[in-house]
């Protein structure tokens, strides 16, 4: 069976699901300048590696909140 979708719908749906990939990608980037900058700091502010990894993990779930992959 053949189903005809207008040009306008495809065109809609395909920048739809580019935006979604785009997003995705920035979001994953601030999560890895994320886990850089904790690490830059963690020397200068005296965290040890268990409480860098909780704060890099706080965040990155924060940043997964505001920017829901649906």
């Amino acid at each position: 069976m053949l189903v005809f979708i207008p040009s306008s719908l495809f065109l809609f749906f395909s920048n739809d699901i580019m935006n979604q990939q785009e997003l995705l990608t920035q979001r994953e980037q601030l999560m890895v300048d994320i886990d850089c900058i904790v690490d830059e700091f963690s020397d200068e502010l005296e965290l040890d590696y268990e409480t860098s990894e909780k704060l890099i993990m706080l965040l990155n779930d924060v940043v997964c909140k505001n920017f829901p992959t649906k």
